[in-house]
């Protein structure tokens, strides 16, 4: 697999960013010995202080230069960077690609920080010691920072396993894991474990009988602990490294269990933890779902084609949008987005000097979905799944502001922010959500959605959660504990979105249609005819059961009606609606025309209305040839034969 791997690019072919010179290779390893010689001496100092350095920072090239084995070089500026292949490699062989590189060091220590952690999230955490040996000191600050947190408290458990992982890899890596978290971090861990005194004698007045006491390595503060606390071993290490690293340091983090406020603690680490996770495109659950507040798609839409067209003035706010140029990333955060779309084309037809930050915007957009819909912020599993949801709805909102014209969309990528895009997208789904809980309220409520059929049920049932989405039935065999009936999935393009307008639109218009024949609610008119009919049709009464009892009536009176047919009359609409045709009794294709045209001239409907419920009519119709085609209209009629296709009187 090694052999295969293309080589690093020259130094001279990557353009260094403005106001640095360019590396050559000689040069970039000088720089390297030199970067790893500062990092023992400052990553103690650096790390109290907040951020823990970076030996690529403020060096473009060399990063660029370091990732050559992982970029594609064939899509430099896509939706994504990193050969797909590699992600396509199972955990074990993505590190082994890894460490056969020339130099995985500094390919490791030239990611971004969040990708460092997604792919030690992606190779597994049983195999990420040898990843964490080579890791840089922010790389290692940002474990702690993306997968050491539940909501505002830090997860000391999950701290704990990071810090064990770091041990597998070796003492010298412990030592700079710890060196490159900060104190607030440290002391948060210790503090609720431990008691802390400055004597043996003190320790033994107000430490717990059956407490652990222990002395710290300078010998200069005495240490009590449960010994049942399963935190135990990470404690010692956390303090053993400490103190190794500086004695004056250790010694400061231990006292501050003692003397510190933990709710302070809490706090201040938590606003420091959420300073440096903004840096990465992350942000807090409830500030990430502002996200998703509503905003009028129509409207969005004219002001930005305004825009567009210089119609607003200076003061209104215009100005062209690029991202702020960060880092090169290998867009592994863009790894489950393989279908480009308008978006991606955009993308490619924007100049050259805009690519790169846009693709870092983009990646953005990704971790703001990550940080509002994903269990946690470095939860790898569910990232290609919330990174295609915010592509994608990106691309909903650039395709419906643009029409799908290439031009329009590309200025739009390089004077707006994709947050302003996503919102449109996402306002195109909200508007389902909200005709589907108006339906729900047509139908009668919740009892009334089970009138729906399965299918048009699952779709309310997805657009009626909190965050809308598209539910779809999923085939018998793949129904078990794990996967309920009904599977829900964001909405991905604008065509899903205009067939579920549809879609509603049919079941409202029939849902109206009913209402008025049967003078009540669809439940109200269900429970009425429930009294009436067959045990066996009572719990299967559906919208299209209704509608084709409708239908029967129309065909026998000339107009529809809304109540139980007899067994003559079911017998008779049998023999006049159907004729014999090659495979098999279908209802005559003159009369599903003239059906059609009588249900649909109905005062009020919309066209889009009309549109989906001639489908509905046309559905119903087919359901009518499926249960009642194959039945002798010259025998006797048996109501069970029937079913509830139509409803039928009891005598």
């Amino acid at each position: 697999m090694s052999g295969s791997r293309k080589k690093p690019p020259p130094a001279d072919a990557i353009s260094a960013p403005a106001g640095s010179t360019r590396l050559a290779l000689d040069e970039v390893e000088d720089w390297w010995q030199q970067g790893e010689e500062d990092n023992q001496r400052i990553v103690a100092a650096v790390a109290r202080k907040g951020t823990a350095p970076d030996p690529f920072e403020g060096h473009d090239s060399a990063r660029l230069l370091a990732l050559g084995d992982l970029v594609q070089s064939e899509r430099p500026f896509g939706l994504g960077r990193m050969p797909r292949g590699f992600n396509w490699l199972s955990g074990a062989e993505k590190l082994d690609l890894l460490l056969e590189l020339d130099d995985p060091r500094a390919t490791v220590q030239a990611l971004a920080c969040d990708e460092f952690v997604f792919l030690v999230k992606d190779i597994g955490m049983a195999d990420a010691a040898a990843l964490l040996a080579l890791a840089s000191p922010r790389q290692l600050q940002a474990t702690v920072d993306l997968d050491g947190w539940q909501g505002d408290m830090l997860d000391r458990l999950d701290v704990a396993h990071w810090l064990a992982i770091a041990l597998t890899a070796g003492p010298e890596t412990v030592d700079r894991f710890v060196a490159s978290v900060g104190d607030d971090v440290w002391t948060l861990l210790l503090a609720s474990s431990l008691q802390v005194f400055e004597t043996a004698e003190e320790a033994e007045a107000g430490a717990a009988p059956d407490a652990e006491v222990f002395t710290t390595p300078g010998n200069d503060l005495v240490l009590a602990a449960a010994p049942q606390d399963p935190l135990l071993p990470a404690l010692r290490t956390t303090i053993e490294a400490l103190y190794r690293g500086s004695v004056e340091r250790g010694r400061q983090v231990v006292r501050a269990i003692r003397w510190e406020l933990p709710a302070q603690l809490e706090e201040d680490a938590f606003l420091g933890r959420n300073l440096r996770i903004a840096d990465h495109g992350f942000m807090g659950t409830s500030q990430a779902r502002e996200f998703y507040a509503y905003v009028d798609p129509d409207q969005e839409k004219q002001r930005l084609l305004e825009m567009i067209r210089g119609e607003v003035d200076a003061d209104g706010g215009v100005r062209p949008f690029i991202a702020v140029a960060e880092p090169p990333r290998t867009g592994l955060a863009l790894a489950g987005y393989q279908e480009e779309g308008l978006l991606g084309r955009a993308l490619a037809a924007c100049p050259q000097s805009h690519q790169s930050r846009l693709h870092h915007a983009l990646v953005r957009l990704a971790y703001r979905a990550q940080s509002a819909r994903a269990k946690g912020l470095a939860e790898f599993a569910e990232l290609p799944q919330w990174s295609r949801h915010a592509l994608t709805t990106c691309d909903m909102g650039l395709a419906f502001v643009s029409d799908g014209q290439i031009e329009v969309a590309t200025m739009l990528l390089q004077m707006e922010p994709l947050d302003s895009l996503f919102q449109v997208g996402h306002g195109l789904v909200v508007r389902l959500h909200h005709r589907a809980r108006a339906i729900r309220a047509l139908l009668g409520g919740v009892a009334g959605v089970d009138l729906l059929e399965p299918e048009d049920a699952a779709l309310l049932g997805g657009l009626l959660r909190p965050l809308p989405e598209l539910g779809t039935l999923r085939p018998p065999d793949e129904v078990d504990e794990e996967n309920p009936a009904v599977a829900c999935r964001p909405f991905e393009t604008l065509s899903e979105v205009r067939d579920t307008e549809v879609r509603l639109a049919a079941i409202a218009a029939a849902a109206r249609l009913l209402s008025e024949l049967g003078e009540g609610t669809l439940a109200a008119i269900r429970d009425r005819l429930a009294a009436e009919v067959a045990e066996h049709q009572q719990s299967d009464l559906r919208l299209t059961s209704m509608l084709a009892t409708a239908i029967a009536w129309t065909v026998l009176e000339g107009s529809a009606r809304l109540a139980p047919l007899s067994v003559q009359q079911g017998q008779l609409f049998l023999q006049r609606a159907f004729e014999t045709t090659a495979s098999g009794r279908r209802i005559a294709m003159s009369l599903r025309k003239a059906l059609s045209r009588s249900l649909l001239a109905t005062p009020d409907l919309q066209e889009a209305e009309l549109v989906g419920l001639e489908d509905l009519v046309e559905r119903t119709l087919d359901r009518l040839d499926e249960e009642l085609g194959g039945l002798d209209p010259n025998a006797p009629f048996e109501p069970r034969f029937v079913g509830a296709a139509l409803v039928l009187k009891t005598a």
